[in-house]
């Protein structure tokens, strides 16, 4: 994130890491974006602190796109996955976090604008401690199982700050883990919730296209009387002809292209615009003679209502086809 103005001690730019269910964050300072400083970084504060992630999901900056980063993707066993470009709503929460962490920056800056790296610690705390609006918990304590202390508790202790209520090692580890997953349990409810309402805000900015069907003939759906093909009927008279009619008895065809058709009108109409008779007829640079193309059966073969039926339109075969793939047919006699 940045870059911002240059500090005293070099920094410029604010590396972010997020952890996607706890919400817990690293941020840490950096003079650059190299990938030598953020493989670093990544080592430092998550692996040595937190142990090895299972997967590291990063826009397509070239520090992540590196190829000493994914060597140590690969070294580490982690998954390294990237968002598509120019779309950060592929790491839509790691960009609300830096625009949360941008107001708070500001707050810090004094008038040089030159200390704002000294507050990220104090910021970074300030976060953790925040219950989230997603999980209703802070991620301190879905992270650590418990909330830190903070200045404020020291001068106003809680109950929770005390220990004389824990009376051994294993009895504090049992309270521990029950605490962790009955927050972790919380945390998913309301993430659940959560994706729900983001999803009915996203859905309402979305515009469908609306169509409206049109009845024509174009529209239904033939069926071939020789082997049960459906299609249109211009189409279905095409299939006729071309795999159910030897080529010597169809009416018209073309001698170049084995073009099939029932008249001769269709057939001039494709010679003329074909590209391939059209190209032929622009490099001779003379008009065609249409008639060597035009070759008639001597008995020919005609289609007719005999080779195909109409069964219905194609929205209602598929309306049909869904109600019988949810039912069981009964066994035929």
């Amino acid at each position: 994130m940045g870059p911002f103005p240059v500090t005293s001690r070099g920094n410029r730019h604010i590396l972010v890491l997020t952890d996607l269910f706890t919400k817990y964050i690293e941020v840490v300072p950096v003079p650059s974006q190299t990938a030598e400083q953020c493989a670093k970084i990544v080592v430092d504060h998550v692996v040595n602190r937190w142990g090895t992630p299972l997967a590291i999901h990063s826009d397509q900056g070239t520090a992540f796109e590196s190829r000493l980063f994914k060597e140590l993707c690969e070294l580490l066993a982690v998954k390294k996955t990237r968002t598509s470009a120019r779309n950060p709503q592929g790491n839509g929460q790691v960009e609300r976090a830096n625009r949360t962490i941008v107001k708070m920056v500001r707050a810090f800056l004094s008038e040089e604008q030159d200390d704002w790296d000294v507050h990220l610690g104090c910021i970074a705390n300030a976060y953790r401690a925040t219950p989230h609006q997603a999980t209703k918990l802070s991620p301190n304590m879905l992270a650590l199982g418990r909330e830190v202390r903070l200045p404020a508790d020291l001068q106003y202790p809680t109950v929770r700050d005390s220990d004389e209520h824990i009376r051994s090692e294993a009895e504090y580890i049992v309270s521990l883990r029950q605490t962790m997953q009955r927050a972790h349990e919380v945390a998913r409810t309301h993430l659940g919730k959560e994706a729900e309402r983001s999803k009915e805000v996203y859905d309402r900015r979305l515009a469908f296209t609306k169509y409206k069907m049109k009845a024509s003939n174009g529209g239904i759906m033939w069926q071939c009387a020789r082997c049960g093909k459906q299609d249109r009927k211009n189409r279905m008279a095409a299939h006729i002809l071309k795999d159910h009619i030897p080529l010597h008895q169809v009416p018209y065809h073309c001698l170049l292209c084995q073009f099939r058709c029932q008249d001769s009108s269709t057939l001039r109409d494709h010679v003329s615009r074909y590209s391939r008779h059209v190209n032929q007829e622009k490099n001779m640079r003379k008009p065609i003679n249409y008639a060597q193309y035009l070759i008639k059966a001597e008995r020919p073969i005609h289609v007719t209502s005999h080779d195909m039926f109409q069964v219905a339109d194609r929205l209602s075969i598929d309306l049909l086809r869904d109600d019988s793939d949810g039912e069981n047919q009964p066994p035929s006699m």
